[in-house]
Formats: structure tokens, sequence, C-alpha cells
């Protein structure tokens, strides 16, 4: 059985990942082009970044706030960017689509797609991840109470078991 640390952390993945597919359709449902790449690693890409940077800052700690959530939130939006670029850069070139970078070329795009992508998106995304990882810790505090919750004096988050 797992853990509840390793529970909480395949699902925060979960979450920043639903999220992730969310902003993503909204952005690209009327756009022109082929994005199904996006669409297939936007979530991909998201929940193992989610899931990475939850089990480091949150769950290995043990330390549990709402505002950790929400910096943890905005660092997975940051970091995922040029993954998931690199993602569908990978999709398109599995999937054999002429006129696509190979994965060595997709390295380097990838890195400047995405920062040009945090211009553009990221007013949407690191704001969304944010809630998303706020939610989700104070969610985690309230049902699991044994990890720590520390709400940094909020008084509408106050719920302290040391």
């Amino acid at each position: 059985m797992l853990s509840k640390t390793t529970l909480w952390t395949l699902l925060a993945g979960l979450a920043f990942a639903l999220a992730a597919f969310i902003c993503s359709y909204l952005f690209l449902r009327e756009a022109v082009g082929d994005w199904r790449g996006m669409l297939v690693a936007a979530p991909l890409a998201v929940f193992f970044c989610g899931m990475v940077c939850w089990g480091i800052f949150v769950a290995r700690g043990q330390k549990v706030s709402f505002w950790r959530g929400v910096w943890v939130g905005a660092l997975v939006a940051l970091l995922s960017h040029p993954l998931v670029w690199y993602g569908s850069i990978l999709y398109f070139y599995l999937a054999g689509e002429p006129r696509t970078l190979n994965p060595l070329e997709g390295l380097w795009a990838s890195l400047v797609y995405g920062l040009v992508s945090l211009v553009f998106v990221g007013w949407l995304t690191v704001p969304v991840a944010a809630i998303t990882g706020g939610l989700l810790a104070y969610i985690q505090a309230k049902i699991s109470p044994e990890l720590k919750f520390r709400a940094n004096n909020s008084s509408m988050l106050k719920h302290t078991k040391e």
C-alpha cells in the first residue's frame, strides 16, 4: 500500500496535470494548426514535474502550508513550459510528421519556445498552478493533519499539529 506522502505526491501530479490540460485546451481550442502534441504533452510533462516538485518541496520536508503550496505550484508552471514544448516536439517527431525538429534540435528549441510561451501564456498558467498548489496544500493539511501543516500565521488557515 502507498504511504500518505506518496499518495499526496501522485495526487499533486494529477491536480497539476488537470490544470495544465484545462489551460492548454482554453488556449488552443480555436487555434489554427495542429496542436494535438501540446494537448498530450502538457498534462504529461506537468504531471511529472508536479510530482517531482511536490515530492521535493512538500512531501520530503513533511511541511505543508498554503503558501508553500502556492510557491511550489508557481515553480511547477515555470519549469514545465520548456518540458511541455519538448514533449510536443517529441510527439510530432515520433508521429512521423514532416518538418518536425529532431529530439536533439528540440532541446534548444524547447528552451526558447518555453521562454516565449511564459511571456504569452504564463500570465495564466503560473497563477493557475499557484492556486492549484495552494488549494492542494490546504486540502492535504485538512485531510492529513499529521503531516505538520503550518499556515504562516494566517487566521483563515490556522491549524497546527507538531
